[in-house]
């Protein structure tokens, strides 16, 4: 608090002749309150989950923010009140709920946070309080109350259970083999967490990290006794073991594994999930070193697909474990950055598990994996908002936009569009068509496909649905993971794999309606900026805006 204030707020009125002088005692905790409004509604629009817990607390805020831009302009008019002192701590206690709000909307947006601090008692319980003390703040203000009437409240609430529900049976649909799911997570993180911050730590010291993966004794290692064609892979870059002779694994070759070994420690502790490929550790055998992942049967998902038709009923249980895989790994706070067929493996019985993580990384912030390197390879399934980030790279224009788990969803998406089409989207284009297409607000054709089964047509609708869902050019307006999960859910009881159909079919050209469907717009208006006060307009005659810089 500035000398100024100290005095003024010593007396039982604030001593100010002026407007400006009032300005001039109240702009710093109205700056304050302005920037932890901005950061509150960005959580909201970030939200992972309990979005709707969030949107409850960041209208409120926002709805403050007008009133206070509104008494702010005409301080003027209302200088008696600003005189006093018990007003100055009306503001005072505002900013000091603001920061409450903010922690507690940070925690439960995330995953991560979620699982750490809270269930669902807890959560509404913590709603409560704050939705209450935000109440007291709008009324020592002199502010109009946000909800007013018994019919909102009651809408409210519901739309908080609803959330609640969605994300607690979403994790507990991960199946990671214990009761307490969200005990067994939390462990997780902080072992992933103290992994990370000795890689970090050696970094700093420019010194080489000791963090080392599990390895593996080559005699632990033995062939199948009945040898086939598909043992071996990629140029012998892959192949085929038993791990103790009775867990199938694949053998794949690394160079200078200790480049990335501490990433590999990594893995190595969250890939303990039905829904990722599980890596055991690195071994050595015939002067090579290999990394030791579960053996996929059938490859990766483009490979199946490319090779084979895959029935619509099993597509929905694929995608169905693709998403558990997903809402796995924010868990346990992780970003894939690479989603599509290619990268999704293949085990018996169409067992999907999500693999090759070399694009992936922990995050506790705004960093995350840049991708501009394998960004041929990517462009495809790229989310917009990445596509104009690496596109201001390259005109050295300034962007600040981050990797969000709504560009892990829009890539979902596309690899959604990808399975149903079995093919690669915007395939034969060069990289600028995709850019431009994609940041105009335009995506891949969904055309109407001609089945034979009436359920078949059903499913893809349904699909098409999810796509449109995932396309959103405005990042926050993208389905949440939670209930994409639960439709997906409800698609796998409705429309259950037949007993006696094929688990895959003979690979035919799909037939579709026809090319003269139109690509779906999804440019929308950006939203109105929210106000902020900027110091040199410390005027009595000018209007004050009350956005962040």
């Amino acid at each position: 608090m500035s000398e100024t204030q100290d005095a003024c707020l010593g007396a039982a009125e604030i001593i100010a002749d002026t407007a400006t002088e009032i300005l001039a005692v109240y702009f710093p905790i109205v700056n304050t309150i302005s920037k932890i409004t901005k950061r509150i509604y960005d959580t909201y629009h970030d939200a992972e989950c309990n979005k709707q817990i969030c949107e409850v607390l960041a209208k409120r805020v926002k709805n403050a923010e007008g009133l206070i831009d509104k008494i702010i302009k005409d301080i003027g008019g209302n200088q008696e009140k600003f005189r006093k002192k018990s007003y100055y701590l009306a503001f005072k206690h505002y900013e000091n709920t603001l920061q409450n709000i903010e922690d507690f909307t940070k925690k439960v947006s995330k995953y991560k946070g979620f699982i750490k601090y809270f269930s669902s008692k807890v959560t509404k319980e913590r709603l409560k309080s704050l939705t209450e003390e935000y109440d007291t703040c709008m009324k020592d203000l002199q502010f109009a109350m946000y909800v007013t009437n018994e019919q909102d409240i009651k809408e409210e609430a519901q739309k908080i259970d609803e959330s609640l529900n969605e994300v607690e049976e979403t994790l507990g649909k991960l199946d990671i083999g214990v009761d307490n799911v969200n005990q067994k997570l939390d462990a997780l993180v902080q072992s992933i967490d103290l992994i990370k911050s000795k890689i970090d730590q050696s970094k700093t010291d420019n010194l080489q990290s000791d963090v080392q993966a599990q390895r593996i004794d080559q005699k632990e290692l033995s062939s199948p006794h009945v040898p086939t064609d598909n043992d071996v892979r990629d140029n012998g870059n892959i192949i085929k073991k038993f791990l103790n002779d009775t867990i199938e694994v694949a053998c794949k070759s690394i160079k200078d594994f200790k480049n990335s070994e501490s990433e590999l420690a990594i893995l190595g502790k969250f890939s303990h999930s039905p829904y990722i490929v599980r890596f055991y550790g690195l071994t050595n055998f015939d002067n090579r070193d290999f990394m030791v992942l579960d053996w996929a049967e059938y490859g990766t998902l483009r490979d199946v697909y490319t090779k084979y038709d895959i029935p619509w009923t099993s597509k929905i249980n694929i995608l169905r474990n693709i998403c558990r895989g997903l809402v796995y790994l924010r868990s346990v706070n992780i970003f894939h950055h690479d989603l599509r067929c290619k990268n999704i493996f293949v085990r018996e019985n169409l067992e999907p598990k999500l693999g090759n993580f070399k694009s992936s990384r922990v995050t506790d912030g705004p960093n995350s994996s840049d991708l501009s390197g394998i960004l041929l390879d990517v462009v495809h399934w790229m989310a917009p908002e990445l596509l104009e980030k690496y596109q201001d790279q390259n005109t050295k224009k300034r962007n600040e936009k981050i990797y969000t788990f709504h560009c892990e969803v829009f890539s979902f998406g596309m690899l959604i569009w990808e399975l149903c089409y079995e093919k690669i989207p915007y395939d034969g284009w060069n990289i600028q068509k995709i850019f431009e297409h994609v940041l105009s607000g335009q995506r891949e054709k969904l055309l109407r496909g001609k089945f034979k089964k009436d359920d078949d047509k059903k499913i893809q609708e349904e699909f098409i649905k999810i796509i449109e869902k995932t396309w959103q050019q405005i990042p926050y307006q993208r389905i949440e993971i939670a209930k994409l999960d639960k439709k997906l859910e409800k698609l796998s009881v409705k429309y259950p794999i037949p007993i006696d159909e094929p688990l895959l079919e003979k690979n035919e050209t799909l037939d579709f309606e026809g090319d003269k469907d139109e690509p779906v717009f999804y440019k929308n208006l950006p939203e109105k900026q929210s106000i902020f006060v900027e110091e040199k307009q410390l005027n009595s005659s000018t209007i004050i805006p009350l956005d962040e810089e």
